[in-house]
């Protein structure tokens, strides 16, 4: 996370901040960084994750366990393709926590998008979840755009 830097010499680089923008998989990264490092003043989050998934995170001496799938929840479509909107654990669930990206420490200004029609991850589900534990710790630098 600390190649960020290397952007603040940039002339086109605002010396106040930056922006990321994820999607799918990325936006548990992009929670991450948000989190933990406070030059981060946006973040875009499309049908992400507010847990780490698959596999370990690790951040300085920071490591999030990954949510396990439980592969009886995937489904197959009508025309052969992999539903695995349900595949993963729930990261609300107290044996699950440990998932959870710190996202109420980030000081960033958050927009969740989502499509309910997402079929890779309960995007919905997670970013509602996001503005119940930000606004659970007093935040209100957030805001939930569903499609």
């Amino acid at each position: 996370m600390s190649s960020l830097h290397l952007f603040w010499p940039l002339n086109q680089t605002k010396k106040t901040g930056i922006g990321i923008v994820s999607i799918s998989k990325s936006g548990e990264i992009a929670l991450a960084v948000a989190s933990f490092l406070p030059n981060v003043k946006a973040t875009v989050w499309l049908n992400g994750n507010i847990a780490n998934a698959v596999f370990p995170l690790h951040y300085k001496d920071v490591i999030f366990s990954p949510l396990t799938a439980n592969h009886e929840r995937i489904t197959v479509t009508k025309s052969g393709i992999l539903d695995i909107r349900d595949a993963l654990e729930d990261p609300m669930v107290k044996e699950n926590r440990a998932s959870l990206i710190p996202i109420e420490r980030a000081s960033s200004n958050f927009l969740f998008v989502v499509s309910e029609d997402d079929r890779n991850w309960n995007s919905a589900y997670y970013a509602e979840q996001a503005c119940n534990i930000l606004k659970e710790h007093g935040k209100t630098n957030y805001e939930l755009s569903k499609r």
